[in-house]
C-alpha cells in the first residue's frame, strides 16, 4: 500500500471524476451489522485452495435464488474476473438482484465506467467505495479493504482473496497462498447488513455511465459538421473512446473458448479434491466489521480481536502477508510473551513477498520480538508440494502468503480480511468471522499453516534464518536494491503501510 500512497500524491491534480453522489438513504436493521455475536448454530468450512475457492463461488453464484451481494478490493479484468463477472451476468437476467461494490482507489482500479455501464444494461448495479479525488489526497487513503460474496442472506464467504487470477492459483507469475471462510446461517444475514452500510455510505458513489456521443453534444448538426473542424476532431475522438471502452466491456462478458476450458479444469480440481472441504458446525460466532467511516469510531474489527486475543492463555498462531510491527504493535505482542503465550508468526520473506515495502520494515524489526520469545517463519516462495494445480505455469510460479488468520489456544479461529499492519489497524475497513471454542475447527486451520510451515524457514534472535541460508534466497538484484532504497522511507512512514 505504500507504493499506491506515493502514487496518489505523485497523481495529484490528473485524476477526473467519475461518478455521481449515491441519494438513496434507506432505513437498515443496525442489529448485528458489525458485531454480530450468535451461539445459533452455523456451517463453516475453510477453504485453502484457490481453485477450488473460485469453483465454489462460481457455485454459490449459480444457486441464488433472490440476491447476491459481492464486495471486493481488488476486481480484475482477468481470468478470474471473466468468469465471475459472467457468471452474474446470467444470474441477472434470470431475475436475481445482484449488486457489486468495489473499492474504487487509483491506480489499482480496473472495473472502470465503462464496465459499470455494461453491467447495469445487464441489470447488474455497481458501486465505487471511495472512488480519490485529485483534491481528496487525506480521504483517499481510507480504502474498503473488504471481501465478501453474500448469497440469499443464508451463505457468505470472507477472506483474503479479491477477484484476480494470482488469488485462485491461474497466475504464471505468482500466486497466493490464501484462506477464506465460508458460513450458511444467520451471519450471512449480519454480512449482507454491513455490506448495505457500505452500499448506501456517503463515501460511496454511482458510477457516471458512460453514453454514446453524439454530434449534438459537441454542437455540431447531422447536416453540417464541417463547419467546426475542431469539434468534429472532438467528437470522433469521444467517439472512438466510448467504442473502444465499451468493445472491451463486451468482450468481457462474451464467453470464449479459453473461458470454458477454465471451467472444466475448475470442475476437474473441484472432484479431485472434493475431500479438502469439511463443514464444521460453530455454536458460538462473531461477525466483526468495520464501519464506512473515517476514525477510531469506525474500528470496531481491531477492538474485537484485541478482546478475544486477551482471552489467550497458551498460544497465539497468526498468519498474515505483511507483519508491520510499530512501536505499540511490538508492545502488544510482548504483553502476551509476558503473560507465558506461546506466538507464533507466518509470513512472507523477501522472496515470496508482494510488497518489498513491508518486508523492510519486519526484517529489522522481528528479531527483538525473536529474543524474547516470539517464534517467525517466513515462506520461501515455492508452490504447495501435494497439492494440484489448473496449469503447469501456476505451479512453477513464485507463491506468497495472503491468508490473514489467527487460532488462538488452539479452539478459537479467525479468518477475515485483516493484516498485521497499520492500515488495517487504523486506516482501511475490514471483515472477519470468528468462531469460539471448537477444537476441531482450529485444528483444520492450523494444519493449513503447519503445511505452509513446511515449506518455510524459522528466523533466530538476529532476525535472519535458523538453518544458515539468506534472508534474501531466491531474490532478485533489482528486487534487492529495491528492498534498500524503500527501507528507510518504510521505516518512516510504517503508519501508512
Amino acid at each position: 500500500m505504500f507504493l499506491y500512497v506515493m502514487g496518489v500524491l505523485l497523481a495529484s491534480g490528473i485524476m477526473t471524476q467519475v461518478c455521481a453522489a449515491a441519494s438513496v438513504d434507506p432505513v437498515i436493521d443496525k442489529s448485528g451489522s458489525y458485531l454480530y455475536k450468535t451461539q445459533e448454530p452455523q456451517e463453516i468450512s475453510i477453504i485453502n485452495v484457490g481453485s477450488l475457492s473460485l469453483h465454489k463461488r462460481l457455485e454459490m453464484i449459480a444457486n441464488a435464488k433472490s440476491s447476491i451481494e459481492a464486495e471486493f478490493f481488488i476486481y480484475n479484468i482477468d481470468e478470474a474476473g471473466r468468469l465471475f463477472t459472467q457468471a452474474l451476468v446470467k444470474k441477472a437476467h434470470e431475475g436475481v438482484k445482484v449488486r457489486v461494490l468495489v473499492d474504487y482507489g487509483w491506480p489499482i482500479a480496473q472495473l472502470d465506467p465503462y464496465y459499470a455501464t455494461l453491467l447495469a444494461q445487464n441489470g447488474i448495479e455497481v458501486r465505487y467505495y471511495n472512488p480519490n479525488m485529485s483534491f481528496e489526497l487525506f480521504k483517499g487513503q481510507f480504502r474498503s479493504h473488504r471481501k465478501a460474496l453474500v448469497v440469499d442472506d443464508v451463505e457468505g464467504m470472507t477472506g483474503g482473496r479479491n477477484i484476480a487470477d494470482e488469488y485462485f492459483d491461474m497466475s504464471a507469475e505468482y500466486n497466493f497462498l490464501d484462506r477464506d471462510i465460508l458460513i450458511r446461517g444467520s451471519v450471512a444475514r449480519a454480512m449482507r447488513y454491513s455490506f448495505d452500510r457500505f452500499w448506501f455510505s456517503n463515501m460511496t458513489r454511482i458510477p457516471r455511465l458512460e453514453k454514446k456521443p453524439t454530434r449534438r453534444d459537441f454542437g455540431l448538426s447531422d447536416l453540417d459538421v464541417m463547419n467546426d473542424q475542431a469539434a468534429v476532431d472532438r467528437y470522433n475522438e469521444f467517439y472512438r473512446q466510448y467504442e473502444k471502452g465499451m468493445g472491451k466491456a463486451q468482450d468481457y462478458l462474451h464467453q470464449n473458448t479459453k473461458d470454458k476450458q477454465v471451467l472444466e479444469s475448475l470442475r476437474a480440481i473441484k472432484l479431485l479434491n472434493t475431500s479438502l472441504i469439511h463443514t464444521h458446525i460453530c455454536n458460538d460466532t462473531i461477525f466483526a466489521a468495520d464501519m464506512p467511516a473515517i476514525g477510531n469510531r469506525s474500528r470496531i474489527l481491531f477492538q474485537e480481536i484485541e478482546s478475544q486475543l486477551k482471552s489467550a492463555q497458551k498460544s497465539i498462531y497468526v498468519e498474515s502477508p505483511y507483519f508491520v510491527t510499530t512501536k505499540n504493535g511490538m508492545e502488544l505482542i510482548r504483553s502476551y510473551l509476558q503473560k507465558g503465550v506461546e506466538v507464533n508468526v507466518y509470513t512472507n520473506s523477501l522472496n515470496s513477498t508482494d510488497a518489498i515495502y513491508t518486508t523492510a520494515t519486519f526484517y529489522p524489526r522481528v528479531g527483538a520480538l525473536i529474543k524474547d520469545g516470539m517464534k517467525a517463519f517466513i515462506y520461501k516462495g515455492s508452490s504447495l508440494v501435494g497439492q494440484d494445480f489448473l496449469t503447469p505455469e501456476s505451479k512453477q510460479a513464485r507463491w506468497g502468503i495472503h491468508a490473514k488468520s489467527a487460532v488462538i489456544d488452539e479452539k478459537t479461529i479467525m479468518v477475515g480480511t485483516f493484516n498485521v499492519d497499520p492500515r488495517s489497524r487504523n486506516i482501511n475497513a475490514e471483515m472477519a468471522i470468528m468462531c469460539r471454542n471448537n477444537s476441531a475447527l482450529a485444528a483444520e486451520v492450523l494444519s493449513s499453516m503447519y503445511e505452509h510451515q513446511q515449506q518455510s524457514v524459522q528466523l533466530n534472535s538476529h532476525g535472519l534464518p535458523v538453518d544458515g541460508s539468506s534472508a534474501f534466497e531466491g531474490v532478485s538484484i533489482s528486487k534487492r536494491i529495491s528492498y534498500y532504497l524503500l527501507s528507510p522511507l518504510s521505516n518512516l512512514f510504517d503508519f501508512l503501510l
